[in-house]
């Protein structure tokens, strides 16, 4: 409970309080005024009880309605705040006949991008495992938890979140078709199929908590486009963040075997 809601809850039994306690008095005196009919004259105190009542309502109905309206604010920052954490990091990798690709992923929630501030490498399919390791723990190093704009009126990001406007979405597609050109002049690829046809894609999530890392294949649907397929969570690979380069590109390559 936040100091907010305590001030609140302590202003209302401060009204209700002596509010109960004096209506109390007053209705007792009102009784006691008239032990036997006919009654003397109760009128005043009589009144007084039940305003000091009406009060008292008045100030339960109030209370029971801050906090209601309390309740509701917390349950949108909880259901704003579901999914965003400061220990998760994101990388992606992709395989053609010629080379593997590893960069940087970075995002809030499930939703990741590939980041233009992270790092990239490229390498030739003979690269030994080591390299593809090293590889990629510099490009979940990279990674950051980043939202396109401040939040929603009423919420506020947690610290550890970067606002990054070059994450929207018009800036996203400038920064992938860059990406597409350069690999493209990198590779001598003449066209976009010819760099595309045999792509293999897997994402790789960081689970610092659990020192651990898992890379999921997915499936080729199209020329630029891949999704889950058939594949199951039995298709993914984890493995401790605490191996050596050497396994964690094995690993890597397991991984992209998978993908269909």
């Amino acid at each position: 409970m936040k100091i907010r809601d305590i001030i609140i809850i302590g202003l209302h039994l401060v009204i209700l309080v002596p509010s109960l306690l004096l209506s109390a008095v007053a209705f007792s005196d009102a009784y006691y005024r008239c032990p036997v009919s006919p009654c003397g004259d109760t009128s005043e105190a009589g009144m007084f009880g039940v305003l000091a009542a009406i009060v008292a309502l008045l100030s339960m109905g109030s209370g029971a309605l801050c906090l209601w309206q309390r309740h509701k604010v917390l349950y949108r920052e909880r259901l704003f705040m579901r999914g965003i954490t400061h220990t998760r990091r994101w990388a992606r990798i992709m395989q053609n006949q010629d080379f593997y690709f590893i960069k940087t992923r970075s995002g809030l929630r499930s939703g990741t991008f590939g980041d233009p501030k992270g790092n990239e490498h490229i390498f030739e399919v003979a690269t030994d495992d080591a390299a593809l390791g090293v590889a990629l723990r510099d490009s979940l190093s990279a990674s950051r938890v980043v939202a396109q704009s401040l939040a929603p009126d009423g919420m506020t990001w947690p610290t550890f979140v970067e606002i990054a406007p070059e994450f929207k979405s018009s800036s996203r597609a400038a920064y992938y078709h860059d990406w597409v050109a350069r690999i493209m002049a990198y590779g001598r690829y003449k066209t976009k199929r010819k760099m595309f046809a045999a792509m293999r894609m897997c994402s790789v999530e960081l689970d610092m908590d659990k020192a651990e890392i898992e890379i999921a294949p997915k499936n080729h649907v199209k020329l630029e486009a891949w999704d889950l397929g058939k594949l199951t969570e039995a298709d993914k690979v984890r493995i401790s963040a605490q191996v050596s380069d050497a396994e964690l590109g094995a690993a890597m390559r397991l991984a992209l075997s998978r993908c269909t």
